[in-house]
């Protein structure tokens, strides 16, 4: 038998529905900008460009989900502790975002043997002019990985934003972020500058993105500098315990996320890469922004209502059904009509309609992917951070029985 609705639980409910239509209606607008702004680029740059930078970042995604130890997971998880908590957090995150940073920065400085070495099994690549424009990829690595670290500083806001339910400024933090970025790569782009279009712009990791976004969360929570000194260690290991199952089931699924487009960007060219990257674009449209509203409110909900089970159940299937119904046709017309309209870009972009269609089943599944990875370990790990780290977690596979 269902439990019912206390009086306490429904204006929370409440939020929380309200936090995803907020985000679920400002993340799709700025997302339907970033793919005119999108459509725009293609017209002015040419997809090595968009190679180059797509490579940094796959790069930097490997670096990141090193030392992402779900650490803003474990804070979540400690719901009344959250705020006394987050200078332990706060600690944590820049510690292990400036190994980060300094790998990349590492990887970059020696990423021209890297690509040597990559050339010399590779017997495809014979265009000199190609293989010499890998310094690009340094370039923006190493700009993206130091902005990285003020990106990792924010999630301690982050997390705290969200356990007061203020999906509202997360959203207007990303929406707002996004859009920024795409008017500013695009003017870039336009004053002819190239690559720098998408390293200052456009992209989620750029810098004008990563700037906005510290900004929105940094006016409510700021960093905090003046209570570093109430680092709690035994709360640290506890959220290292707790997040390390996020981090172990994390590294593959980024891992499976960009393991093909590096294959491409090493053993192939940049303007290949360029070409396979727009297809995603257009296969992830419909459905970027359902990650973003299950990704972001996932964990939120579960952490306050980690004990009603059958409640979470009936919202998700709702939400779900919902997305599906809008998202579904979207996707497949832009597959089926994939060799109509891909026509108004360049010719360089013409390869992209056959990688388009066929990557029509990962738009329909990517959001179930990001969705089930969080939402399985969260169910998994119901005890408390606190209680022994002797007894196993329940497994995945038991919680989906």
């Amino acid at each position: 038998m269902k439990k019912p609705t206390t009086p306490t639980e429904a204006p929370a409910i409440q939020r929380i529905a309200r936090g995803a239509i907020q985000t679920f209606g400002s993340t799709y607008p700025a997302r339907l900008i970033n793919f005119a702004v999108l459509l725009l680029l293609f017209q002015i740059l040419v997809p090595e460009d968009f190679g180059a930078i797509a490579t940094a970042y796959s790069i930097l995604a490997l670096v990141i989900a090193i030392r992402d130890l779900g650490l803003h997971y474990a804070l979540l998880h400690e719901h009344d502790n959250v705020h006394e908590l987050a200078p332990t957090h706060f600690v944590l995150s820049v510690s292990l975002g400036s190994i980060s940073t300094i790998l990349a920065l590492f990887i970059a400085l020696y990423s021209e043997h890297l690509f040597e070495l990559t050339r010399t099994f590779n017997t495809y690549i014979t265009d000199t002019q190609a293989q010499q424009n890998y310094p690009k990829v340094a370039i923006a690595l190493c700009i993206l990985g130091a902005f990285d670290l003020f990106r990792t500083a924010a999630l301690t806001a982050e997390t705290q934003l969200q356990r007061d339910l203020e999906f509202g400024r997360l959203a207007f933090a990303h929406a707002g972020g996004t859009i920024l970025a795409a008017l500013v790569g695009l003017t870039v782009a336009y004053l002819g500058y190239g690559k720098w279009a998408l390293i200052l712009g456009f992209f989620p990791y750029s810098v004008t993105y990563i700037l906005f976004y510290c900004t929105v969360v940094w006016l409510r929570h700021p960093p905090p500098l003046n209570q570093i000194h109430t680092f709690n260690a035994q709360a640290a290991r506890r959220m290292i315990r707790y997040g390390i199952w996020f981090w172990i089931g994390g590294i593959p699924k980024i891992f499976i996320q960009h393991y093909d487009k590096l294959i491409i960007s090493l053993f192939f060219t940049l303007s290949l890469r360029g070409i396979y990257d727009a297809a995603h674009s257009f296969a992830q449209i419909p459905t970027g922004a359902i990650t973003m509203v299950m990704v972001r409110i996932t964990a939120t909900v579960y952490a306050r209502y980690q004990n009603n089970r059958d409640q979470l159940s009936a919202a998700y299937r709702r939400t779900t059904r919902l997305i599906l119904r809008t998202t579904v046709p979207i996707s497949l017309v832009l597959a089926l009509e994939a060799n109509r309209w891909i026509h108004i870009f360049k010719p360089d972009w013409a390869p992209a309609a056959p990688l388009l269609q066929w990557l029509i089943i990962y738009s329909l599944c990517r959001p179930i992917l990001d969705d089930v990875h969080p939402k399985a370990l969260q169910n998994s790990l119901r005890r408390k951070p606190s209680s022994s780290s002797s007894s196993p977690p329940i497994s995945p596979i038991t919680w989906m029985r």
